[in-house]
């Protein structure tokens, strides 16, 4: 397990990102791809870095 510190993800960030998906399952075949990290965002109201 690689602890958060070493990720440079917001805790916050990351316990987001896991409620969606659990309250959002038909969301999880979308994750790793560029249209699913959109709607991530936009769900979360936040902006991301762009790859």
């Amino acid at each position: 397990m690689l602890p958060l510190q070493l990720t440079g993800a917001r805790r916050e960030f990351v316990l987001d990102v896991i409620n969606f998906y659990l309250r959002h399952p038909e969301e999880r075949a979308a994750i790793g791809t560029a249209a699913g990290y959109d709607r991530l965002l936009g769900a979360l109201a936040v902006s991301g870095p762009r790859s």
